[in-house]
């Protein structure tokens, strides 16, 4: 994507290159950006509000911290593109599951959601508002999903890699940072950039 250069981006992530931890995050925020911007339908003007809004946020995010870019980059957009769905997720009216419905309701979406990148988010919004998650339990309808005798292979499938992202999550690094990552995006609407 052009604009990863025309925000200066790229120089970002190369330098986070380094650390094996960080070197997908400009590739997870590519994809999902791509798969976001033709699922919902961004205007071009939408789509340079979201680079902004993310080279910003990025910027205050230290080195040594991990950016959540599938999470990151689905809050700008929705934020962008649906501020009251953002509004009422991040405030704890809405569920993921609103956020769900939103992204699959156009066909790109749905496809999205259908691919790997889909399933991790979903893990991330399972699991962005508290630090007190227990894994098991979130795994439990996923294992359901696969014992289920009415699951599609391709839904068994799905709900197999969510079990094994759960499994490998680092849950103490990675869940409760909804409002770590709204107080990055919020900072920077404050600035006047949206």
């Amino acid at each position: 994507m052009a604009q990863f250069s025309r925000f200066g981006l790229d120089e970002f992530f190369k330098q986070r290159n380094n650390n094996n931890n960080f070197r997908y995050e400009k590739g997870h925020i590519e994809k999902l950006f791509s798969a976001l911007f033709i699922a919902l339908d961004l205007s071009l003007r939408e789509q340079e509000q979201a680079f902004s809004m993310l080279s910003l946020a990025i910027r205050t995010t230290p080195n040594n911290s991990f950016l959540y870019p599938l999470l990151l980059g689905t809050l700008i957009v929705l934020k962008i593109k649906n501020y009251t769905l953002y509004r009422d997720f991040v405030s704890g009216k809405e569920s993921q599951d609103a956020v769900f419905g939103y992204i699959k309701s156009s066909e790109k979406g749905k496809e999205f959601w259908d691919t790997n990148y889909g399933a991790a988010l979903e893990v991330d919004l399972l699991g962005c508002r508290s630090r007190h998650i227990d894994a098991q339990q979130l795994k439990l309808p996923y294992k359901q999903i696969v014992e289920a005798a009415s699951s599609s292979e391709n839904e068994k499938k799905r709900a197999a890699f969510i079990i094994e992202i759960l499994n490998e999550y680092r849950l103490n690094d990675s869940f409760g940072n909804l409002n770590y990552l709204v107080g990055k995006i919020d900072l920077v609407s404050d600035f006047g950039f949206m």
